[in-house]
C-alpha cells in the first residue's frame, strides 16, 4: 500500500520533546506534511506538555542569567565597565514568555500543516470511565498520572474518525510512552520511529515501493459497502460505541430503556432495577451520572427522579429490552 497521500501519522509528546529545528529528519517529515504528502496530527495536550516544558526551561535560564548579571559587576571589574547594568531588565518577563510561547506554537503548527485535535466535551465521559475502570490508556484504576494520556488517547480516536482520514489506509504513531503506545495500537495505529517513516517515504519516492493495483470496480464496491454500513448505525448504537467495556454498554442500554418503562422513576428505583440485572451499584450510578451530565442529556436528572432526555435513543433502548421490561412489569 502506497504511503504518499495515503498516510496519517499521530504524534505523541515524545516527538516534540526530541524536536531540534536543524534536525534533518524533522525537516524532511515536515516537508512531506507541508506538501500534503502525509497527514500529520496530534493532540492539543501534547503541544501543551511540550510548550510548558520549554517555557519552564527557558524561564529557569532567564532567572539564572539575571541573577548572574546582577551579581557580576560586584566581583568583575571588566564586566562593570563593559556590560550595561540594565541589560537583564531587557529580558522578557514570565508573562511575555508564556504569551509568546502560545503564539509560537500556533505558528509552528500552521507552518508545518499540523492538524491539532482539541479536547471535546464528549471526551469527559470516556476519560472518566476509563479512569474508574483502569482501561486504556490507564495503567490501573484511578491512576491520576495517566489523565493527560487519556485526553491524548481520545484525540487520537478523533483523528481516526475524522472524515478527512476516512479513506486513508496507513495509520502510524510516533510516541514513547509504552502504555499509551499500546493503547494507540489497539485503536489501529502502527508504532513507527521517525527514521523508519522518513526512510519508507524516501524509498517510495525513489520508486522502490510499488502500489498494488486495485480494479476500479473493486474500489467502487468498497466505497458503496462503507456507505451502506454507515447508514445502518443508529443513534443508540453510536452512543453505545463510545463505552469502554461490554458491561458499560449493557448498563447504558438498561438505564436508557428502563427510564421509559418505569415512567419517571426515582433515583433509587432506576438504579436498583438495573442493579437487579447483575450489575454493581457503584458502576451503575457512575453510568447514570455520565448519561445525565451532557448539556443535552440522554436521561435527565430532576434532582430526585430520572426522565427521558433523548426520546429516540431511550425508546430504541426500550424496544430492544422488550422481554426484560415485560418481566419487570409482571413482577411489579
Amino acid at each position: 500500500m502506497t504511503l504518499i497521500r495515503n498516510t496519517i501519522v499521530f504524534l505523541d509528546t515524545k516527538f516534540f520533546r526530541e524536536y531540534k529545528p536543524k534536525d534533518a529528519l524533522y525537516r524532511k517529515v515536515f516537508d512531506y506534511s507541508k506538501n500534503k504528502k502525509i497527514n500529520l496530527c496530534t493532540s492539543y495536550i501534547c503541544l501543551e506538555e511540550w510548550r510548558t516544558q520549554k517555557v519552564s526551561h527557558l524561564t529557569k535560564i532567564m532567572q539564572d542569567m539575571t541573577q548572574k548579571l546582577v551579581e557580576l559587576p560586584a566581583t568583575n571589574f571588566i564586566a562593570n565597565k563593559i556590560l550595561d547594568p540594565e541589560l537583564h531588565q531587557k529580558f522578557p518577563d514570565n508573562k511575555q514568555i508564556i504569551d509568546q510561547s502560545k503564539s509560537g506554537i500556533d505558528v509552528f503548527a500552521k507552518d508545518n500543516n499540523l492538524h491539532v485535535y482539541r479536547p471535546r466535551e464528549e471526551h469527559i465521559w470516556s476519560t472518566w470511565s476509563a479512569y474508574f475502570h483502569g482501561e486504556n490508556p490507564f495503567k490501573g484504576i484511578k491512576n491520576r498520572k495517566d489523565i493527560p494520556d487519556a485526553w491524548i488517547f481520545e484525540c487520537a480516536k478523533d483523528a481516526l474518525s475524522d472524515e478527512v482520514h476516512k479513506n486513508i489506509h496507513n495509520k502510524f504513531c510516533i510516541g514513547g510512552d509504552t502504555t499509551l503506545c499500546d493503547a494507540f495500537e489497539n485503536l489501529g495505529f502502527k508504532l513507527i520511529t521517525l527514521l523508519e517513516l522518513v526512510e519508507m517515504l524516501e524509498k517510495e519516492e525513489a520508486g522502490e515501493i510499488q502500489e498494488p493495483k486495485i480494479a476500479i470496480s473493486e474500489k467502487i464496491e468498497n466505497v458503496e459497502q462503507q456507505i451502506e454500513e454507515a447508514e445502518k448505525i443508529s443513534l443508540l448504537d453510536a452512543l453505545l460505541a463510545k463505552t469502554i467495556t461490554a458491561t458499560d454498554r449493557e448498563i447504558y442500554l438498561r438505564l436508557l430503556g428502563f427510564v421509559v418503562a418505569l415512567d419517571t422513576p426515582s433515583h433509587d428505583s432506576l438504579i436498583n432495577t438495573v442493579v437487579s440485572k447483575g450489575f454493581t451499584h457503584k458502576l451503575t450510578e457512575a453510568c447514570a451520572v455520565i448519561l445525565s451530565s451532557s448539556p443535552e442529556p440522554y436521561i435527565k436528572d430532576t434532582g430526585s427522579h430520572y426522565v427521558v432526555g433523548n426520546k429516540e435513543i431511550c425508546e430504541d433502548a426500550a424496544e430492544r429490552l422488550t422481554q426484560e421490561i415485560i418481566d419487570l412489569l409482571e413482577q411489579a
